[in-house]
């Protein structure tokens, strides 16, 4: 089954900073953790990840920016020891400014993103 989508807070990259219920990621047919810096470049980097009226773009400079809200979010990152590790320069919300995250593909076109809270919340790539 898949995760209720809550609006992102903080675009949180993310899932560190998203109020909301908290779950482990689900076992899902077809979901596929990213573990490589290969498969996160090939699936995530220079997508748009949308959750409610915030977007993000996680680009291969190492920097990510987006809207949170309407207010601009804006990061750096990188992907090490399999997963997405993001410092946020700018943000309007109580996200932690430093967190590592776990993506999965959950086979639907979208990502489940888990940060060190232990929320997990699914993004649309587009």
């Amino acid at each position: 089954m898949k995760p209720t989508v809550c609006a992102l807070v903080a675009a949180s990259m993310l899932a560190g900073c998203q109020s909301g219920t908290s779950s482990a990621p689900p076992a899902q047919t077809g979901a596929t953790p990213i573990s490589t810096a290969a498969a996160f470049n090939s699936e995530i980097v220079g997508k748009t990840l949308t959750i409610g009226e915030s977007s993000l773009v996680i680009a291969s400079n190492g920097t990510m920016s987006g809207t949170f809200n309407n207010a601009p979010l804006r990061g750096t990152w990188q992907f090490r020891d399999g997963q997405f590790c993001r410092t946020l320069t700018q943000h309007s919300t109580r996200a932690p400014t430093n967190d590592c995250q776990t993506f999965v593909l959950d086979g639907e076109g979208g990502v489940m993103i888990s940060g060190a809270s232990g929320r997990s919340f699914t993004y649309a790539i587009s």
